[in-house]
C-alpha cells in the first residue's frame, strides 16, 4: 500500500556506466539482506531507464538485476497511490482505494486543507490520520498520476494543502473541471 519513491532527482555512480541520474518519482524496493544500519533501497523500475537512457537501456536494466543500484533512504519519501471509489457528500468525505482494495478517506479540514484517514472496515468511519510526511498520489481510471498532495505536520495535525476540489464541489475554472473529470470520472454541464 505505502511505497517509497525518489523524492527528487538522484545522481549515483554505477559501475561500468559512470553517473546515472534517477528521476524523481521512481519506485524503490527494500533490500532485506542488508543489516538495519546499512538500510538501502534498490531500483527495479524499467520505464525511466527506457526514457532516459534508450541507447543502452536493455544492458543497464540487465546489469541492475545482478549488481543492484541502491538509493540511500534520505533520498526517498513515502507515497500512497489511490483511485477515487465513491463519495459521501453529506459527511463531506471522498473515499479512495489502493490497488489492493484498501479504502481511505479524504475530508475537509480548514483554510483550503484536507485530511487523509484510514477508515474502519465496517462503517467506513475515519480512524487514523495519515501521520507521516508523505505524498498522496491520485490516479485516474487508467492508473496515470493526476494530482499529488503532500501530507505534513502542522499546528492543526497532519494535513495537506488541497490541490483539487472534492467530488461534490463545483470546479472554479476549466482547468479544475478537466482535473475533476479525470479524478472523479464526472462530466460537467454548462449552467
Amino acid at each position: 500500500m505505502v511505497k517509497k519513491i525518489t523524492k527528487e532527482e538522484v545522481t549515483l555512480e554505477y559501475p561500468g556506466y559512470g553517473k546515472i541520474t534517477i528521476p524523481a518519482g521512481v519506485e524503490v524496493f527494500y533490500d532485506r539482506n542488508l543489516p538495519e544500519e546499512e538500510r538501502l533501497f534498490h531500483v527495479n523500475d524499467r520505464q525511466w531507464i527506457d526514457e532516459k537512457y534508450p541507447q543502452f537501456a536493455d544492458k543497464l536494466f540487465s546489469d541492475m538485476q545482478t549488481a543492484k543500484m541502491y538509493v540511500p533512504a534520505d533520498n526517498l519519501i513515502h507515497v500512497i497511490r489511490l483511485k477515487f471509489a465513491f463519495d459521501e457528500s453529506g459527511y463531506c468525505r471522498d473515499y479512495f482505494k489502493t490497488d489492493e482494495g484498501v479504502l481511505v478517506c479524504r475530508m475537509e479540514s480548514h483554510e483550503n486543507h484536507a485530511q487523509w484517514y484510514t477508515v474502519t472496515q465496517d462503517y467506513l468511519e475515519p480512524l487514523f490520520p495519515f501521520r507521516t510526511n508523505m505524498l498522496i498520489q491520485v490516479l485516474d481510471a487508467s492508473g496515470n498520476i493526476v494530482m499529488t498532495e503532500q501530507q505534513e505536520k502542522t499546528d492543526y495535525g497532519y494535513i495537506s494543502l488541497m490541490k483539487f476540489p472534492f467530488s461534490w464541489q463545483k470546479p472554479e475554472n476549466g482547468e479544475e473541471e478537466k482535473l475533476c473529470s479525470r479524478i472523479y470520472n464526472l462530466r460537467y454541464e454548462e449552467d
